[in-house]
């Protein structure tokens, strides 16, 4: 539809969609210390390993945005490197 709050709606239903989905793959490995006894004693390891092991529900926002905020510093000095590049290349044609 052309309205605005229907494309929104169907939006916020395509990302929880993924996020679920995405769910749904964590917790596959993760059930694995569940099942296999003594299994839960290695899970602080794994974790270490693989931050992104836990599904979302068991991740705190101050990790979310420390995690956002890593990745949007290396955006920023990737941009002021590639930028710098194109205009030492500028001038020295």
């Amino acid at each position: 539809m052309v309205d605005g709050k229907f494309a929104h709606d169907t939006t916020s239903c395509r990302f929880q969609f993924v996020r679920t989905l995405g769910d749904l793959f964590r917790v596959v490995p993760f059930s694995v210390f569940i099942i296999v006894p003594g299994a839960e004693l290695l899970l602080p390891f794994a974790i270490k390993l693989f931050p992104n092991l836990l599904p979302s529900q068991f991740q705190h926002t101050t990790t979310q945005n420390e995690a956002a905020q890593a990745t949007l510093k290396v955006k920023l000095e990737m941009a002021r490197f590639l930028q710098e590049v194109r205009h030492e290349k500028q001038c020295h044609t």
